[in-house]
């Protein structure tokens, strides 16, 4: 009967253990986890913003105007260029800010942002790429993170994926794909950001960001020693 309980406790305390690994692995995925019911955040992490070029500390204005299929960083009273993000890529733009005639044109951003719902290590992968080939003169794109200072720290510099033009890949878009490695804070904000390249409206960009965060080894050395010490005591009875 001891042996029973014994075994039993053995079960539940792996069972937990199990469960525990489990639940550390967060995963997220811009496009997966995309809800097409116009409530920002989707999935509790994602949210959607529009910046002119030299803002880049983060103080961006959300994506308001939700058209069923796409986030739109529409100016009230305009009808000017605007950016917008869907399911699978953004489209930054060249505009006149606040529809003021008087107002030199600026690069208008579209930027994805990830609140990291807890702390620790993450693994980043996905890509961005141009996907108007036959318009424009590619992107620039990035990836930062907010600190506290209110300065952001490039974990993916700005790049331009300029549309490839020479033979045999006339028309092809540019690609860049990432892998990285990144300790973050929980509530820490990460902004896949995409501005135009030069004075065109028409560049458009497809992305895709997974994020999974890593448990630490600590975690997993615990459990084995609780079931060691478990196993030892059952010796010591039997």
């Amino acid at each position: 009967m001891r042996r029973w309980a014994t075994f039993a406790a053995a079960a539940a305390l792996a069972s937990w253990a199990l469960c525990g690994v489990a639940a550390a692995g967060f995963v997220y995925d811009s496009q997966t986890d995309w809800e097409a019911d116009g409530v920002q955040p989707d999935a509790g992490v994602w949210s959607y913003q529009w910046a002119v070029a030299a803002d880049l500390d983060g103080d961006y204005t959300d994506c308001a105007y939700w058209t069923g299929s796409q986030w739109q960083g529409r100016v009230t009273g305009t009808t000017d260029p605007y950016p917008f993000i869907t399911q699978t890529g953004n489209h930054p733009t060249w505009r006149v800010v606040a529809g003021d005639p008087n107002t030199a044109s600026q690069d208008v951003g579209a930027i994805r942002t990830f609140d990291t719902p807890v702390g620790g290590l993450w693994h980043l992968t996905g890509y961005f790429e141009d996907t108007n080939a036959n318009c424009g003169n590619g992107v620039l794109v990035g990836i930062f993170a907010d600190e506290p200072t209110g300065d952001d720290t490039a974990l993916l510099p700005f790049t331009h994926i300029q549309r490839l033009t020479s033979t045999p890949d006339d028309g092809v878009p540019d690609r860049i794909d990432y892998d990285l490695m990144v300790t973050l804070d929980v509530g820490q904000r990460l902004f896949f950001r995409t501005q135009s390249n030069s004075a065109s409206s028409c560049d458009g960009t497809g992305e895709r960001h997974h994020l999974e965060f890593i448990p630490e080894p600590t975690s997993l050395t615990l459990v084995g020693l609780g079931l060691l010490a478990l196993a030892r005591r059952r010796r010591r009875r039997a």
